[in-house]
């Protein structure tokens, strides 16, 4: 029998063991990385809004699964209470759970660089990084689509409510009315309600953590479907849900259901599909025969449906017959105007183009004849075209004549003139053509440099924000104690700090490259990194003196705190060297060694070797530029380390996405092969991975590959076979890119999935980077690309046709010629010279214009792709 003292020892014993588990519960630190804090909308590592969505994710976050079951949102939830804290301010929370926490952005967060730390109990997560931005609209889509949550207020009106949820505090609300279909048809005039956070402050001003019935976004809002702009009947925040805010608009007449709607607050903009997105579907019109041949199209950035064809520059500095072709009313007419180039000062004809385009907007611009005669200055008349309107505006510029046109910086929709003779000093105009005022003037600064007896540019420069421009300068020859030292000059090309390397440290230059007649080519400059947001840094790769070592060498200047304060006459400049880990150098075998940044992270990277490489590596002779290591250095702690890879890597086959950097194969038996491993680098991780491809299939870098945002996934021409011989030469080149169709890479997972081309195809046409044959619409997750198909005989020369895939089923589809079409790329001209390829793409506008071309040669028809 049991005695009472046994079962109170018992009795204490479990207490004890329940104390010690809780406790054991309560200190449990949540598991997160440098990846961890996403936006809470679009689940991407995207910037957030202040007063915006935060998601969390990783593991051991909370306990049991726990909701805010009202608002205002608590400040702590589960048990053991979890937290969240950005920049030290504790966030309100939506919801916690093992693996996900979301909360909201307190509007007390300035905007900027932040940390997210999750608190379990009594034990914290590491800081995550995320960046903080005024506003970032993020527009709610049903959930695995593209889809908009669109709702019909009519139907509200009518009774007709169902349950609605975005993500707010408290069960489901049911007070609007349910959401469209997405298959719904829209009228003209129709009124549709969808969802968005991130609008940015209001006004009235917003309560964390707390939803609030009528305040309005401060920022001015505007939106489009399909490129028209739409009336914006309202836009307010909910009264029931926290973060989210209400827009009204009316459907435009020249708008179709199924068709990309963008909404922007400010200069920022969300964009998803108004209704269910279908298969890209292709419109001809004919185009009108010139008396020089179509050189270009241009499409504005927003609409896919209106295209301007025009020919090359005349004899009189003019683009003359430029023809405008309006898809959604299968209409077309000629500019009765002489455009003039957009730079037409530039010294290469190659820069020529005669529009640009306004970004975030359907509008196209021009520089056209002066309305007078100037006698000094290139013009002082701009022409505005707008796809939605389709009535060409002249606007006359105010002062000084004009002689570049350029987009603003940045996503603002503004246009940018630079005034005659005044390199740096602009004017600024709206789509409208009202003027907006000026942009302040960025003295250029001195041609050539000088300062202390040093000429020399030893290294690249950096741009530090607020005007100042940090440059690198050394002797022209070995001239005593005339070390190398940087200059920060300011807005007016003031010298404002200079400051030497430091000591033993000299920047390390790279060899220069040598072409076929042994001439050096391009220039020998260190590699040079800017800081990250809100770090006015530039680091330079540097050597020892002696050649024994290498390092990174950091300039820090501390900056007055915006263009409004008073310009000092001097600011402090800092040098400091953090040597490599002891056996590693630079990869500087090849001129294209350079920093790679590590979002996410705050992490700069340089491919290592663990020797000085000195020489300069020609594929041509049998050489490869390889590495086999990273070194990757911290610019937030100063922390350095040596990270060996698996296998040799390319120096010059390489790129960075989101926290991911990437890397061709270093190990291949031929330089000309296409690499068929790709060896990934998890920046948050700190861990290599590496990727196999599939069959008998490489991929080529140079052709620049296409990336797909808020995926980390890549799409590159798939490449195989063995490098062939150019029978006009005889020289051995690399097999033809895009033989073997596609690739799409994704990165966190590391495979690599091949989208093959149809039967009948022969390879893909890749074209040079600036009119780059292939690519992806992200929005609707389709890729494209010009093909050539494979000659069948005397009835069936080929020819070469657009094609489509989705990237989802890897499905591939062949776009349709219109009647006489033979060809979507020219033939070659005589003497073997190409012609430049008709094309054109809008990534905003989830479509793509090319030209069609009879057996001829002769440009027959215009053909835009688009939903």
């Amino acid at each position: 029998m049991t005695s009472s003292r046994s079962l109170r020892t018992l009795a204490l014993g479990g207490l004890l063991a329940v104390a010690a588990t809780l406790a054991a519960t309560a200190a449990r630190q949540p598991q997160t990385t440098a990846r961890s804090a996403l936006n809470g909308v679009t689940m991407t590592p995207t910037a957030i809004a202040r007063g915006g969505i935060l998601a969390v994710v990783g593991s051991d976050l909370a306990g049991d699964a726990a909701r805010a079951s009202s608002a205002p949102l608590p400040l702590a939830l589960g048990d053991p209470p979890v937290e969240v804290f950005v920049n030290g301010i504790a966030a309100p929370l939506f919801s916690v759970s093992s693996t996900r926490i979301s909360a909201q952005v307190p509007w007390e967060i300035l905007a900027g660089p932040a940390q997210v730390v999750v608190r379990r109990g009594g034990a914290e997560s590491v800081p995550i990084p995320i960046s903080i931005v005024e506003a970032n609209p993020n527009l709610y889509t049903h959930e695995g689509t593209s889809s908009l949550v669109a709702q019909d207020p009519a139907a509200a009106a009518a009774g007709k409510a169902e349950p609605l949820y975005l993500g707010g505090a408290g069960p489901p609300r049911a007070a609007v009315g349910a959401p469209m279909d997405p298959a719904a048809a829209l009228t003209p005039g129709q009124i549709v309600t969808v969802f968005a956070a991130g609008l940015g402050p209001t006004s009235p001003p917003l309560t964390t953590g707390a939803a609030g019935a009528g305040s309005v976004p401060v920022l001015p809002q505007r939106a489009y479907l399909g490129g028209v702009p739409v009336p914006v009947v309202s836009a307010t925040s909910s009264a029931e849900q926290v973060g989210v805010y209400e827009l009204q608009f009316e459907v435009p007449e020249l708008a179709r259901s199924g068709e990309p709607f963008r909404w922007y607050s400010g200069n920022s903009g969300s964009a998803a599909v108004l209704g269910a997105p279908g298969p890209l579907e292709v419109r001809y019109m004919p185009v009108s025969p010139g008396d020089a041949p179509a050189r270009r199209l241009d499409l504005s950035d927003l609409n896919p449906y209106f295209v301007a064809v025009s020919g090359p520059v005349d004899e009189d500095f003019c683009y003359r017959n430029v023809e405008l072709l309006d898809f959604r009313r299968e209409s077309a007419r000629i500019l009765p105007n002489c455009l003039m180039p957009s730079n037409p000062l530039a010294e290469n004809e190659n820069q020529f183009r005669p529009f640009e385009r306004a970004q975030n907007t359907p509008v196209l611009a021009a520089l056209t004849e002066p309305s007078d005669s100037l006698e000094s200055g290139v013009t002082d008349t701009l022409l505005l075209l707008d796809g939605a309107d389709w009535s060409p505006r002249t606007v006359t510029v105010a002062g000084t004549g004009v002689d570049r046109l350029q987009p603003a910086l940045g996503s603002s929709p503004l246009l940018r003139l630079q005034r005659t003779g005044q390199a740096g000093a602009f004017a600024l105009l709206d789509p409208a053509g009202v003027a907006a005022g000026q942009l302040e003037r960025q003295e250029p600064l001195p041609d050539p440099l000088e300062v202390d007896g040093r000429t020399r540019v030893v290294a690249a420069g950096a741009n530090l924000g607020l005007g100042y421009r940090l440059r690198f300068l050394g002797a022209e020859a070995e001239a005593g104690d005339l070390g190398p030292i940087a200059v920060l000059y300011n807005r007016e090309a003031a010298v404002v700090a200079k400051v030497p390397f430091p000591d033993g440290w000299l920047p390390l230059v790279k060899p220069r490259a040598v072409n076929a007649q042994g001439q050096p080519q391009g220039n020998n400059l260190a590699p040079v990194a800017n800081g990250f947001a809100g770090d006015p840094t530039a680091y330079v790769a540097a050597r020892s003196a002696a050649g024994s070592g290498d390092a990174v060498v950091a300039f820090r200047a501390e900056l007055p705190g915006s263009l409004d304060a008073p310009p000092p006459a001097a600011v402090s400049l800092k040098a400091s060297a953090t040597p490599f880990p002891s056996g590693s150098f630079v990869a500087n075998c090849a001129p294209a060694v350079g920093w790679q940044r590590i979002p996410h992270t705050r992490s700069l990277a340089i491919l290592g070797a663990d020797e000085v490489l000195g020489e300069w590596a020609d594929p041509r002779a049998g050489e490869l530029c390889v590495g086999d290591r990273l070194v990757v250095f911290d610019t937030a702690s100063g922390g350095i380390q040596s990270v060996r890879a698996p296998d040799r890597l390319r120096v010059t086959s390489k790129g960075a996405l989101q926290s991911y950097l990437y890397f061709g194969e270093g190990s291949i038996a031929a330089p000309l092969e296409a690499p068929r491993k790709i060896h990934v680098y998890d920046g948050a991780g700190g861990m290599f991975k590496q990727i196999e491809l599939p069959g008998d299939v490489g991929v080529t870098f140079n052709q620049s590959t296409q990336r797909l945002p808020g995926r980390a996934q890549l799409l590159a021409l798939a490449t195989g076979g063995p490098p062939r011989t150019i029978a006009r030469t005889g020289r051995t080149a690399p097999p033809q890119a895009g033989n073997r169709g596609l690739l799409l890479v994704d990165l966190p997972s590391a495979t690599a999935t091949r989208l093959a081309l149809p039967d009948g195809v022969q390879r893909l046409i890749a074209g040079p980077p600036a009119l780059r044959g292939y690519g992806v619409l992200p929005l609707v997750r389709k890729a494209f690309a010009r093909a050539l198909l494979t000659p069948l005989g005397p009835g069936n020369p080929g020819g070469s046709v657009m094609l489509t895939w989705d990237l989802d089923t890897g499905e591939a589809t062949e776009l349709p010629h219109p009647q006489d079409g033979f060809s979507v790329v020219q033939r070659f001209g005589a003497g073997g010279a190409p012609r430049p390829a008709l094309w054109a793409r809008s990534d905003k506008a989830a479509g793509f214009a090319f030209g069609v071309f009879n057996r001829a040669g002769d440009l027959v028809s215009v053909g835009v792709a688009g939903l």
